[in-house]
């Protein structure tokens, strides 16, 4: 019960600023903490995961693994450049499309531009796959093209396992 009394407001109106301060804190927190989460920040590193499962699935010795490795950074550094080129058209592609009135003659330009960055990435992928595949041994190959298939094949619509 809150009376007149001018004390009895400033007590009251500095606890509530004070539980509001906190509770924007938790959030605050709360959130900072599920978006870290969200980035992938708890996963184990994505190519320590496939040299041990190169090593301990498909067999491949320390000179293969060696080998990949050398291979993945190649193929990091040209996807990393394809995405850093494709973000960077992409506001480009935008620009046109205002300036070309959403023509389609424009739209389908764009369509074009992008469907062709899109099999460079999707190229330079496979590529890579091919790459990791001719460092097997031959008698490596079957359990690589068996483990490749039932991996990538179980993916759904939405590129999920």
């Amino acid at each position: 019960m809150i009376t007149n009394n001018p004390n009895q407001r400033k007590v009251f109106l500095i606890a509530l600023i004070i539980l509001l301060a906190v509770n924007i804190v938790l959030l605050t927190f709360l959130l900072v903490n599920k978006e870290g989460s969200r980035r992938g920040h708890n996963r184990p590193d994505r190519k320590a995961m496939i040299s041990n499962f190169l090593k301990t699935a498909i067999g491949f010795d320390e000179h293969q693994l060696l080998q990949y490795d050398s291979a993945s950074n190649l193929y990091r550094s040209k996807t990393k450049h394809l995405f850093e080129n494709f973000r960077a058209n992409k506001n480009e592609q935008l620009k046109q499309l205002v300036a070309g009135n959403f023509s389609d003659s424009v739209i389908q330009l764009l369509g074009d531009q992008s469907a062709a960055t899109h099999k460079t990435m999707e190229v330079n992928t496979l590529n890579h796959i091919k790459n990791i595949r001719q460092l097997c041994k031959p008698s490596q190959l079957p359990a690589f093209d068996s483990l490749f298939n039932r991996v990538f094949g179980r993916r759904d619509e939405g590129g999920k396992k």
